[in-house]
């Protein structure tokens, strides 16, 4: 059979399907665990980005996107319940879209060098992206005085300081540098995730299950 062709379901395929799906719920539980608890949780050492890779690799695709997306969902009309916290970021949104994108360039070409670029390729556009929209929402207040590009301005309504930084290329470089421990987290959490969410799917087929990531015809 090539590639092209649809991949027919069988019952063998179908149970194949149960190990796969009980990894994928028991990864979104986890993950809407940890975005419901930001205060105990280490930042940006989530679960999420992989969530998005595992689900698009190998769940069936009318399935595959709503599992992050129904994890995000919920857990931002919480914090927004609980914390008052603005849901449904564009932004972030955008960049857990790019792991699922990732997870779907591997089905369609399964290997080691695809998930680890797709991994750590979304994390750097996640870093870049989204610290790029600190910088320029943080950028509006002009600086206190020429050539500094990054300062505190105190204020009653937050337990710490703002951090501001210059409109410039010395202010961006400055707020990118700042968020260079999220990113480490960042990596971290997708390695430590993805690997095993993928190892979990590939020890259940060792174990007798089809490759879930075949189990339809992606086109």
């Amino acid at each position: 059979m090539n590639a092209t062709e649809p991949v027919p379901h069988s019952s063998n395929q179908r149970q194949a399907l149960g190990p796969v799906l009980a990894i994928a719920l028991a990864a979104a539980g986890y993950s809407l665990l940890y975005r419901l608890a930001p205060a105990y949780a280490a930042p940006n050492l989530s679960p999420m980005g992989a969530l998005c890779l595992f689900s698009l690799a190998f769940l069936p695709l009318r399935v595959a996107p709503l599992v992050p997306l129904a994890v995000m969902a919920v857990s931002d009309l919480l914090l927004y319940r609980w914390h008052g916290w603005a849901p449904f970021s564009g932004v972030v949104y955008l960049c857990f879209a790019v792991y699922c994108l990732s997870g779907f360039l591997w089905r369609l070409r399964p290997g080691a060098v695809t998930v680890v670029a797709g991994t750590f390729g979304s994390g750097l556009f996640f870093f870049l992206l989204t610290n790029f929209m600190v910088w320029l929402g943080a950028s509006a207040t002009p600086a206190p005085s020429t050539g500094i590009t990054m300062w505190e301005e105190p204020t009653a309504k937050y337990a710490h300081p703002l951090i501001r930084y210059s409109r410039d290329i010395g202010g961006l470089g400055a707020c990118y540098a700042m968020a260079l421990p999220f990113y480490r987290n960042t990596l971290l959490g997708d390695a430590i995730f993805t690997s095993l969410f993928f190892g979990m799917a590939f020890a259940s087929q060792r174990l007798g299950a089809t490759r879930p990531a075949v189990f339809e015809n992606p086109s």
